[in-house]
Protein backbone atom coordinates (compact mmCIF):
# COMPACT_ATOMS: atom_id res chain seq x y z
CA UNK A 1 0.00 0.00 0.00
CA UNK A 2 1.31 3.47 -0.85
CA UNK A 3 -0.10 6.37 1.16
CA UNK A 4 -0.06 9.93 -0.19
CA UNK A 5 1.27 12.52 2.25
CA UNK A 6 2.04 15.35 -0.17
CA UNK A 7 0.37 16.33 -3.45
CA UNK A 8 -3.05 16.12 -5.06
CA UNK A 9 -3.36 12.32 -5.47
CA UNK A 10 -5.71 9.71 -4.05
CA UNK A 11 -5.15 9.02 -0.36
CA UNK A 12 -3.85 5.48 -0.93
CA UNK A 13 -3.15 2.89 -3.62
CA UNK A 14 -2.79 -0.86 -3.20
CA UNK A 15 -0.60 -3.11 -5.36
CA UNK A 16 -0.25 -6.90 -5.00
CA UNK A 17 3.37 -8.07 -5.36
CA UNK A 18 5.40 -11.23 -5.57
CA UNK A 19 9.01 -11.55 -4.42
CA UNK A 20 11.21 -14.29 -5.84
CA UNK A 21 14.99 -14.55 -5.80
CA UNK A 22 15.42 -10.94 -4.70
CA UNK A 23 13.22 -9.60 -7.51
CA UNK A 24 9.90 -7.80 -7.02
CA UNK A 25 7.21 -8.20 -9.68
CA UNK A 26 3.56 -7.20 -9.96
CA UNK A 27 0.73 -9.70 -9.70
CA UNK A 28 -1.90 -7.01 -10.38
CA UNK A 29 -2.68 -4.21 -12.85
CA UNK A 30 0.40 -2.00 -12.45
CA UNK A 31 3.85 -2.72 -13.85
CA UNK A 32 6.21 -3.07 -10.89
CA UNK A 33 9.89 -3.96 -11.10
CA UNK A 34 12.44 -3.89 -8.34
CA UNK A 35 15.08 -5.61 -6.29
CA UNK A 36 15.78 -6.44 -2.67
CA UNK A 37 19.37 -6.39 -1.43
CA UNK A 38 20.73 -9.04 0.90
CA UNK A 39 20.22 -6.67 3.83
CA UNK A 40 16.56 -6.03 3.00
CA UNK A 41 16.95 -2.73 1.15
CA UNK A 42 14.25 -2.20 -1.49
CA UNK A 43 14.25 -0.21 -4.73
CA UNK A 44 11.13 -0.32 -6.93
CA UNK A 45 9.81 1.36 -10.10
CA UNK A 46 6.02 1.47 -10.62
CA UNK A 47 4.05 2.43 -13.73
CA UNK A 48 0.41 2.24 -14.70
CA UNK A 49 -1.07 4.05 -17.68
CA UNK A 50 0.47 7.53 -17.70
CA UNK A 51 1.46 7.37 -14.02
CA UNK A 52 4.88 6.40 -12.68
CA UNK A 53 6.78 6.41 -9.43
CA UNK A 54 9.71 5.10 -7.46
CA UNK A 55 9.88 3.65 -3.97
CA UNK A 56 12.66 2.70 -1.60
CA UNK A 57 12.87 1.34 1.92
CA UNK A 58 13.41 -1.88 3.82
CA UNK A 59 11.71 -5.28 3.99
CA UNK A 60 11.86 -7.98 6.64
CA UNK A 61 10.41 -11.49 6.40
CA UNK A 62 6.87 -10.30 7.22
CA UNK A 63 6.63 -6.54 6.61
CA UNK A 64 8.31 -3.45 5.22
CA UNK A 65 8.10 0.31 4.90
CA UNK A 66 9.69 3.26 3.16
CA UNK A 67 9.11 6.34 1.01
CA UNK A 68 7.73 6.84 -2.50
CA UNK A 69 7.38 9.68 -4.98
CA UNK A 70 5.94 9.95 -8.44
CA UNK A 71 3.74 11.55 -11.05
CA UNK A 72 0.20 10.15 -10.78
CA UNK A 73 -2.47 11.29 -13.20
CA UNK A 74 -0.46 14.45 -13.90
CA UNK A 75 0.09 15.35 -10.22
CA UNK A 76 3.41 15.17 -8.36
CA UNK A 77 2.90 13.27 -5.13
CA UNK A 78 4.91 11.56 -2.42
CA UNK A 79 4.45 9.70 0.82
CA UNK A 80 5.14 6.43 2.55
CA UNK A 81 4.56 2.79 1.71
CA UNK A 82 3.86 -0.27 3.83
CA UNK A 83 4.00 -3.94 2.90
CA UNK A 84 2.62 -6.96 4.76
CA UNK A 85 2.90 -10.63 3.98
Amino acid sequence: VIVTQSGNCDAAYSFPLQISGGRIVSTGGASIHGRISGGGGVSVAISSGGSSGRASGRLSASSGSGRWSGLLNGARCSGRWEANR
